[in-house]
């Protein structure tokens, strides 16, 4: 039976971030995709447009193509915004996704 922390991650749709020393360096590219990976999958699963989305987020409708196309990095209030619209924390969204989600 999963843990209460397994079945968290799994009910968000990402991987249980890895515990320090079981994996390598994490690239500025990687956390962008990994973000991006995220936000698309959580907004396709809740069945939102990105327009719908990003009225949620208080974002512009282009930046939030933008970072699910991982084409700029969010900031930090930007990351805030995105985790408040799925009502989720922050760390969630830079969680490996799940092997079926890439």
């Amino acid at each position: 039976m999963a843990s209460v922390s397994q079945q968290k991650y799994a009910k968000l749709g990402v991987a249980r971030p890895a515990a320090p020393g079981e994996r390598e360096p994490v690239t500025e590219q990687e956390l962008r995709d990994r973000v991006a990976q995220n936000v698309r999958g959580m907004r396709t699963a809740a069945g939102l447009t990105v327009e719908v989305a990003a009225e949620r987020a208080g974002l512009d409708a282009r930046h939030w193509q933008k970072i699910e196309a991982a084409e700029t990095s969010a900031t930090l209030r930007t990351l805030a915004r995105l985790a408040d619209a799925f009502a989720v924390d922050p760390a969630v969204l830079l969680a490996p996704p799940r092997p079926h989600d890439s």
